[in-house]
């Protein structure tokens, strides 16, 4: 591998693309792959293990500053021709600003990915900065509030960029949660923004160009359809995660108290529920005190509470308890000591006073 002409230029928070010349003598038609520790993920997703092995920390998420793929839509093909010389476009994405370096390296799989480094270079990328898009947003009093933002560019593609996504963003959903006068960094060009604030409220969307001279900013006004409150009718989910699922295992075992508020707050939930189960228990139950977390505001409560799934006895079905006082099951100190069967754990919760039902089969 060589390095072309092309100048060695990225922008933060944004995509470039390249152009790699590749000299196919051999005829290979398999598919090429692009591959850099740089562009390795930044975050394991939870599975039911709930003391799972280290294997990303903080330190490896900083090293992982990029994002790289070929492009293999049309009109490219997945795989070359099998011409002795034909183009590829590369797209590199950058999460940083500044100098940074890279090893890149291509291959057509089996018996290629390592021939004598032959395969590889380093490049010293520069990443000039991106734009602060301020986001503000006030609901139907007129006063600050958070929202669902959900930011597109011309070709469609999320900001931030979900696969360099850690807390409080999630990189399994389209939106980010942003409280009014918040910045979010995009590089100059033009955008969709949507802003919502659960199903009680019209979500409202915009375009706005962004400019290396500004303003840079996008406002909204929420407005209500429907005001359940006014009709003793209040909106919350009783099952939540902060861990399991889709969410991070590892640099970080799931997510904060203070990340999951602002979803609650930006769903504008009045209460919600956030259930401990399996994945990350033995970090997330500290969480839990029996009580509405102290984040929690009159009009959106958040309480830790528990589902049984990951336990032994889920095969008879996840059980939800809401509004435990003690989250231990008596002479249990590992989740796998708790019963085989559920009614002694229905017995148990309700003697605390507890609701328990089936969340699902």
């Amino acid at each position: 591998m060589q390095p072309g002409t092309a100048k060695a230029e990225l922008v933060e928070a944004g995509t470039r693309i390249f152009l790699v010349k590749v000299l196919n003598k051999a005829g290979v038609t398999a598919a090429l792959v692009a591959e850099s520790p740089n562009a390795l993920p930044i975050f394991v997703q939870s599975d039911l293990n709930p003391e799972p092995p280290k294997v990303i920390v903080p330190a490896d998420s900083r090293d992982r500053w990029m994002g790289m793929e070929l492009y293999d839509q049309d009109p490219m093909s997945p795989r070359p021709s099998g011409l002795p010389l034909e183009y590829r476009v590369l797209v590199v994405y950058s999460r940083d600003r500044g100098q940074r370096s890279a090893v890149i390296s291509f291959n057509v799989g089996q018996g290629t990915q390592d021939v004598g480094f032959r395969n590889e270079m380093s490049v010293l990328f520069t990443a000039v900065p991106a734009q602060a898009l301020r986001l503000r947003v006030h609901d139907e009093n007129r006063a600050p509030t958070i929202a669902a933002f959900t930011i597109r560019d011309s070709l469609g593609r999320l900001y931030p960029n979900p696969a360099k996504r850690l807390a409080p963003d999630l990189f399994f959903r389209p939106q980010v949660y942003r409280e009014d006068g918040a910045t979010v960094l995009v590089p100059t060009g033009s955008y969709t923004v949507t802003a919502s604030m659960g199903p009680e409220y019209h979500p409202q969307t915009k375009q706005i160009d962004v400019t290396p001279t500004g303003p840079n900013e996008v406002s909204f006004v929420m407005q209500r359809w429907i005001d359940p409150p006014k009709y003793h009718w209040y909106s919350g989910d009783h099952h939540v995660h902060a861990a399991g699922c889709s969410h991070y295992q590892n640099p970080t075992e799931g997510v904060r108290p203070d990340d999951m508020v602002r979803q609650i707050q930006g769903e504008k939930l009045n209460v919600g529920a956030v259930l401990t189960w399996g994945p990350c228990y033995y970090y997330q139950k500290q969480c839990f005190s029996g009580k509405d977390h102290p984040l929690s505001k009159p009009d959106g409560l958040m309480h830790y509470d528990l589902e049984v799934s990951g336990f032994p006895s889920s095969h008879a079905g996840h059980l939800v308890l809401l509004g435990l006082t003690n989250q231990d099951y008596p002479h249990c100190l590992r989740i796998d000591q708790w019963p085989t069967w559920d009614l002694p754990i229905l017995h148990w919760a309700k003697s605390q006073g507890a609701l328990a039902g089936f969340a699902h089969s």
